[in-house]
C-alpha cells in the first residue's frame, strides 16, 4: 500500500529503475529480504507495462487513491486496536470458562463478553 502511494501511477512505475522501485519496497517491508524486494520490484514493472492506461489523464484519480490508501490503513490500524483489546479479553477468567463450552470458540467467546460486558458490579 505504501508502495502504492509511494508510485502511484504506471508512469512513475516506468519512470522509476527497478533497483529504486526494490530499494523503496524494501524500506517500507523490513520484516522481507532484499530477493523478495527485487523481485516484487519486477513484478510491478511487469504490471506497469501491461497497463493499457500508460498515462494517467486527470490528478484527481491520483488523488482519490492516496485518499483511498489512507483509508485502508487507517482500518488497519483500528483492527491492530481490536485485536489487542480482544486478546486483553481473552486473559479474563470468563473468557476461559465461555470456552469450555462446546461450540463455544475464541472470537465468539470475546464477542459474547464484549456485548455483555463487565458482569462484577
Amino acid at each position: 500500500m505504501l508502495t502504492l502511494l509511494a508510485f502511484p501511477t504506471s508512469e512513475a512505475v516506468l519512470s522509476a529503475s527497478e533497483k529504486e522501485l526494490s530499494e523503496k519496497i524494501s524500506s517500507l517491508c523490513k520484516s522481507r529480504s532484499d530477493l523478495w524486494a527485487q523481485e516484487r520490484a519486477k513484478k510491478l514493472k511487469e504490471a506497469a507495462l501491461r497497463n493499457p492506461f500508460q498515462n494517467n489523464l486527470y490528478q484527481s484519480n491520483i488523488f482519490n487513491l492516496e485518499m483511498l490508501v489512507n483509508l485502508v490503513l487507517q482500518y488497519q490500524e483500528h483492527l491492530s486496536k481490536i485485536a489487542t483489546e480482544i486478546d486483553a479479553l481473552a486473559k479474563e477468567e470468563e473468557y476461559h470458562i465461555l470456552q469450555s463450552i462446546p461450540g463455544i470458540g475464541e472470537k465468539i467467546a470475546a464477542t459474547i463478553i464484549s456485548e455483555i460486558g463487565d458482569r462484577s458490579i
